[in-house]
C-alpha cells in the first residue's frame, strides 16, 4: 500500500461510511472511534452518513476523493456491498464494522461480529490487508432497460430473492437471520419454473428451477455452508443450482445443504464457473446481490473479477475467533486457500 505510516510523519485517516437506521447510538459510535483513531495515531476519522438517495456508493467516493486511507462501512451487507463496490479497484482498503442482520463478508473473512463496532474499528487499524475477488453482474428486464452491479458475497436469481424482498426490516430487528427462513416459510409450496443457464463456455442447458444462486463466498448465518469450496479469493463462482417442488422435496434440499453434500441430484446441482449466463423461461425472477434485491429481471450475466478488492482484517491475537478464522491460513490460520499470497500486514 502506497500508504505511510504515522510514524514517518504522515498522519492517516479513516473514513467511515454509516447507515444511520443500523446505529442506536452514531454520537457514542462516533466518539469510540474518535477516541481509537487518537490512540493510533490517526487523525480524527471523516464521518459520513448514508441516505435513501445515496445508500453509501457516494460517501464512498467522497472518502476516497478525501484522501482517506481506510474506507470502513458501518451497517448491513447492503452497506458493505456499496462501499465495497465503490472501492473496487482501487487500493484502498474496505474495512467492517458489522452492524447488520446477516454480516456476511464478516463472518466469512472471520471478523468478530460479537463485539462493538467501535472494537472492530480499532482492531482494523492495525488489521492485515487482503485482496478478494468481486462479482459482476449485468441483468436485463422487459421493459429494455438494463443494470450493472457488483456484489461480494453471493448472488441470486429466483426464489432468495423473493424471500429477501418480502423480509421486513422490523422482523429482522426482532429475531435476526431467523427472519429469512420463517419469510420463506410461504413460499414452500411455489412450484419452480424453467431457467436457461450456461456456465462458462458449456452449452446452454434448461432445468425447472427454484432459485439459482451463484456464489464467491459460501458461508451463510446459522453456519450454514452452502457452497463449501467457496473461498472468495480464488477466481472462481461456485453455483448452487436449486429445484424443489412441495414441502417433501424442500426437506431433502435442506438435508442435502446441511449436511455438506457435495453430490449432485435433482434437487441440487454444484458448478463452479468464472461466468454464469441465464435466463428466467416463464416470468421475470427476483435478482439479489448480499441480500438486496435490484429487481425482477429477464436475463443475468455474472463474471468474476479477480482480486479487485482489498479488505482490512482485524488481526486475530486482538479479537474473538469465529469458527472460521481459527482455520485461516498465514498469520490467521490454517486453511484459506490463497490467502497467504495475498494477505500483507498494514503499514500502520
Amino acid at each position: 500500500m502506497p500508504n505511510s505510516s504515522p510514524s514517518q510523519g504522515a498522519r492517516k485517516r479513516a473514513g467511515i461510511v454509516v447507515n444511520p437506521t443500523k446505529v442506536d447510538d452514531q454520537e457514542k459510535l462516533r466518539r469510540e472511534c474518535t477516541k481509537a483513531a487518537k490512540e493510533a495515531g490517526w487523525d480524527e476519522p471523516l464521518w459520513l452518513e448514508t441516505t435513501l438517495e445515496d445508500p453509501g456508493v457516494g460517501q464512498a467516493h467522497q472518502a476516497v476523493s478525501a484522501g482517506c486511507d481506510i474506507v470502513f462501512a458501518a451497517g448491513g451487507d447492503g452497506t458493505v456491498r456499496l462501499v465495497g463496490s465503490a472501492l473496487t479497484g482501487t487500493d484502498i482498503p474496505l474495512g467492517l464494522m458489522p452492524q447488520g442482520t446477516g454480516n456476511l463478508l464478516a463472518r466469512n473473512l472471520g471478523v468478530s461480529v460479537d463485539g462493538s463496532a467501535a472494537q472492530n474499528f480499532a482492531r482494523s487499524l492495525v488489521g492485515h490487508d487482503t485482496r478478494i475477488d468481486v462479482g459482476r453482474v449485468h441483468a436485463t428486464f422487459d421493459d429494455g432497460s438494463a443494470k450493472n452491479d457488483t456484489f461480494l458475497i453471493m448472488a441470486g436469481f429466483g426464489l432468495d430473492g423473493d424471500i429477501m424482498d418480502s423480509t421486513s426490516e422490523g422482523l429482522k430487528k426482532r429475531v435476526g437471520w431467523m427472519a429469512y427462513p420463517l419469510a420463506g416459510i410461504k413460499y414452500f409450496t411455489e412450484r419452480p419454473e424453467r431457467m436457461l443457464a450456461s456456465f462458462d463456455d458449456g452449452g446452454p442447458r434448461t432445468k425447472k428451477t427454484t432459485t439459482l444462486l451463484v456464489g464467491n463466498f459460501g458461508r451463510l448465518t446459522g453456519g450454514v455452508k452452502l457452497m463449501p469450496d467457496a473461498t472468495g479469493n480464488d477466481g472462481w463462482f461456485d453455483a448452487v443450482w436449486l429445484s424443489a417442488d412441495g414441502p417433501l422435496q424442500w426437506g431433502a434440499l435442506t438435508r442435502q445443504i446441511l449436511t455438506k453434500s457435495r453430490r449432485n441430484t435433482n434437487r441440487v446441482e454444484r458448478v463452479r464457473a468464472r461466468r454464469v449466463e441465464a435466463r428466467a423461461m416463464g416470468r421475470e425472477r427476483a435478482v439479489e446481490l448480499d441480500g438486496d434485491v435490484i429487481g425482477q429481471a429477464r436475463d443475468v450475466s455474472m463474471w468474476i473479477d479477480s482480486d479487485a478488492l482489498v479488505v482490512r482484517i482485524a488481526d486475530p491475537k486482538d479479537s474473538k475467533l469465529s469458527d472460521l478464522r481459527s482455520r485461516l491460513p498465514g498469520p490467521f490460520g490454517q486453511d484459506f486457500k490463497g490467502l497467504p499470497a495475498k494477505a500483507k500486514k498494514s503499514s500502520t
